[in-house]
């Protein structure tokens, strides 16, 4: 399969709009993220369960799960995924066997190398029903004491 290579120039609301029209680009980007982490739970054999501030809950995990936000959730999920990470001058990349996304810093180069990480995932996520490789390891949230 040729690998695809697509690109990210994702915007924040504008802070110039306000009242609803504001409030709905918030809800917007919050539903696109809740997809996106609910995609990138499935690559890995996870099960989300509920949606908290800040992340997602996984099956039989008790505190949130954002590898949007979370550098450690994000790096287990690309070590997870066996992805390769490329971080340039003003944008980051991961690749995965069949995908390669790349995200502008736009001023901060660790959330674009989490965003790409998660879009990634989703993306195997989506294309995915049947049992990854990487399923039988730990669970993705298990962090050391």
């Amino acid at each position: 399969a040729a690998l695809r290579r697509e690109t990210s120039n994702r915007h924040t609301a504008p802070t110039r709009r306000v009242g609803l029209i504001c409030w709905l680009d918030c809800v917007e980007a919050n539903m696109q993220d809740l997809e996106l982490l609910t995609l990138a739970a499935k690559a890995v054999g996870e099960q989300v369960v509920g949606v908290v501030e800040g992340g997602v809950l996984l099956y039989g995990i008790q505190y949130p799960w954002s590898p949007l936000t979370d550098d450690g959730d994000a790096l287990r999920l690309a070590v997870r995924l066996s992805m390769t990470i490329d971080i340039g001058g003003d944008s980051s990349e991961a690749v995965t066997p069949i995908h390669w996304y790349v995200e502008q810093h736009e001023g901060d180069p660790m959330a674009a190398t989490r965003r790409a990480i998660v879009r990634a995932a989703a993306e195997i996520g989506k294309q995915s029903n049947a049992k990854l490789t990487g399923a039988e390891q730990a669970p993705l949230a298990e962090r050391p004491c």
